[in-house]
């Protein structure tokens, strides 16, 4: 008889404007085909998951009727969960470690006066909720804002609620 496909969730954004999870969903494809002759048939289908990685992860855990692919960098706390497989790969090819800050208005003037580390501390940055990212920032002594929508980031920019916003360079231009 034929093989049913195993069933293959991946991220989508609601936002179709969000282009983020582009390379994450055909890199999961790219590996799939590579291989089917080993595991079998498959579908992808798309999951709709809220943004924050904390929800994220709760998610990933209730799934059950497909497997559900997540990359998640930097989550120290997944190689010692049991209820989770994680597999430790660079797939961004450790392009996340160098960042591109976007910056507000007012901001703009502050940053030329910038000459130290103790300068810098002095602005604030938002990143999303649960992020690793505003972990590291204030353990580094950094001041950081965490909002539950990617929007919303920006939006804080745009608004001068913060100074700035820093990526990874391979999500520039999403």
């Amino acid at each position: 008889g034929q093989v049913s496909p195993q069933i293959v969730g991946y991220i989508e954004d609601p936002n179709a404007e969000d282009n983020r999870n582009v390379y994450q969903k055909e890199l999961i494809k790219l590996a799939l085909d590579k291989t089917m002759e080993e595991f079998g048939p498959y579908r992808m289908t798309p999951t709709f998951i809220a943004s924050s990685r904390m929800r994220a992860i709760k998610n990933l855990k209730k799934q059950s009727a497909a497997t559900l692919i997540r990359p998640l960098v930097h989550e120290k706390m997944l190689a010692e969960d049991k209820q989770l497989s994680h597999i430790p790969f660079p797939i961004y090819l450790n392009a996340l470690g160098y960042r591109v800050c976007f910056t507000s208005s007012l901001a703009q003037a502050k940053l030329t006066r910038i000459k130290t580390l103790d300068d810098l501390k002095e602005l604030t940055h938002s990143q999303g909720l649960g992020w690793i990212d505003a972990e590291i920032l204030r353990h580094n002594g950094f001041t950081v804002f965490e909002n539950p929508s990617h929007p919303g980031i920006f939006r804080t920019l745009e608004i001068d609620r913060v100074d700035l916003f820093c990526r990874g360079i391979n999500e520039f231009n999403d």
